[in-house]
């Protein structure tokens, strides 16, 4: 148990393959990236059942993740990035990014905002507003420069430039790159952009504001860095 853990932290398990059921040769792992502020991680095992009601009894590495308070009401939201691997990890980095709702200044800690650097080179950021009550949807600015108007946003992006953006019940999205606008509110909008066109995935094309997206001439003829060889520490 760790009572002061750092802001995000990591834990990778090997998966010892016993019945060789994996048809792939490279050692096989899970690894959890914990974002949850405020929690306390214990790690410890747990027994179960080995087979079918053979009586065999196998203990497991198991992980739990707390939070506590002294003052009511203590309302927690739990982030966590499950990566699964073989060989070699998928995953850079991630991390939490601040939310403000609306107008406010302040950082929403309901809402939910992660940027994931995978191996590959690309971005994904992951955004959810938590807060389902309100029938509008929530506008949400985000730490990196994104704002998004809508419930839930997945938007990725290769060498710096959008590739892909998903809106859910929503209706805008902007960074720095220029901006996706919808006239009204719709459940899945889903948008594909490359160097000479932007592609409607999923949605209504009648329902579309304004699309102006642009592909940094800087970024389209740069080559790959070079992913090194060491993905951090876990």
């Amino acid at each position: 148990m760790d009572p002061n853990p750092q802001a995000s932290w990591s834990v990778d398990w090997a998966i010892d393959d016993r019945l060789k059921l994996a048809s792939i040769s490279h050692p096989i792992h899970l690894r959890l990236h914990e974002l949850t502020q405020g929690a306390i991680p214990a790690l410890g095992e747990c027994w179960i059942a080995g087979g079918q009601f053979s009586g065999h009894e196998e203990w497991i590495p198991r992980l739990m993740v707390r939070r506590q308070s002294t003052d009511e009401p203590l309302t927690s939201t739990f982030i966590s990035v499950i990566e699964p691997y073989a060989g070699r990890p998928t995953i850079r980095s991630v991390k939490r990014l601040d939310v403000s709702m609306g107008n406010s200044p302040a950082r929403d800690e309901q809402a939910v905002a992660i940027q994931i650097e995978t191996a590959s080179g690309e971005t994904v950021v992951y955004a959810d507003a938590a807060d389902r009550s309100d029938p509008a949807a929530p506008v949400c600015q985000l730490g990196n420069g994104m704002a998004v108007e809508a419930r839930a946003l997945v938007a990725v992006a290769r060498e710096g430039n959008p590739a892909r953006i998903a809106l859910f019940d929503g209706k805008r999205f902007s960074s720095g790159h220029g901006e996706v606008s919808l006239k009204g509110i719709q459940p899945v909008f889903e948008i594909e952009k490359n160097t000479n066109e932007t592609k409607i995935l999923r949605g209504d094309p009648e329902g579309v504001e304004k699309m102006a997206l642009e592909v940094s001439i800087a970024n389209r003829f740069k080559l790959k860095r070079k992913i090194p060889e060491e993905c951090g520490e876990s």
